[in-house]
């Protein structure tokens, strides 16, 4: 590479222009740098009970403590044959990657082999938001409002990364514990996406989407005519609030 060479003149006003605040301000320090995506046999580093917490639509979520902290985890393993939309696992991945709020599950590093990927993820133990309503009928407007705000801040947090959920209901959240006011955790972001999109001049700017994605009695009128913003997160949690009171 041919060295530029500049005047002391052009130094001196360089100089003068720099503003270490300016660069401090500027500096990106990402999340997902820090998650590890590993090659080997996660069972050499948690040991994994036979129980399964839950199933989805890829696979099942074993509980696991961590051989060397003794943590405990959720561990989401997920076979390779089954990945058939394979954009919308990389959705997935890639939003909880990114995402530290607390109020949405935390992914902690990531296992592959020829067989399964693994995602080692934060426990919750509480159960989902849809079981609590249903055992107790309905909730008070004070618990509903609790709940609701922190549904209402990890859909903020989200939106401020340009991440639409695209399939909030009551089974997507769930407590972090069983206790009273344990905080509440949005996950499954399989249906996500970001609605940023590069231009021609390679600005982001906010696109609308079209695609038809979501379960039917929290969709938004506006996804069903594939014609819609990130509000449509906002229509859901409508519904949430509904179906809480």
């Amino acid at each position: 590479m041919e060295k530029q060479i500049i005047t002391e003149e052009e130094f001196k006003k360089r100089q003068e222009e720099f503003s270490i605040q300016d660069a401090i301000n500027d500096f990106v320090l990402k999340k997902e740098l820090f998650i590890p995506k590993r090659e080997g046999d996660v069972f050499n580093e948690y040991n994994v009970d036979d129980k399964i917490l839950g199933e989805g639509t890829y696979g099942v979520v074993f509980r696991a403590t961590d051989k060397t902290t003794g943590e405990e985890v959720a561990i989401k393993r997920i076979p390779r044959e089954k990945i058939r939309n394979y954009q919308r696992f990389l959705n997935e991945i890639t939003a909880l990657r990114t995402l530290d709020h607390p109020n949405v599950i935390k992914l902690f590093e990531i296992f592959e082999d020829e067989d399964d990927v693994y995602l080692v993820q934060e426990m919750c133990s509480g159960g989902e938001l849809f079981d609590y309503i249903v055992s107790k009928e309905y909730l008070s407007e004070k618990r509903a409002a609790e709940i609701f705000s922190q549904i209402l801040h990890s859909i903020l947090y989200c939106h401020k990364n340009a991440i639409c959920h695209r399939d909030l209901k009551p089974e997507n959240f769930m407590f972090k514990s069983a206790e009273e006011g344990s905080n509440l955790k949005l996950i499954d972001f399989g249906l996500s996406t970001s609605y940023f999109k590069c231009g021609k001049d390679g600005d982001a700017k906010i696109s609308r989407m079209t695609t038809r994605a979501g379960t039917a009695f929290f969709m938004a009128p506006e996804v069903l005519e594939s014609n819609y913003s990130n509000a449509c997160d906002m229509w859901s949690c409508g519904v949430i609030l509904y179906v809480m009171l």
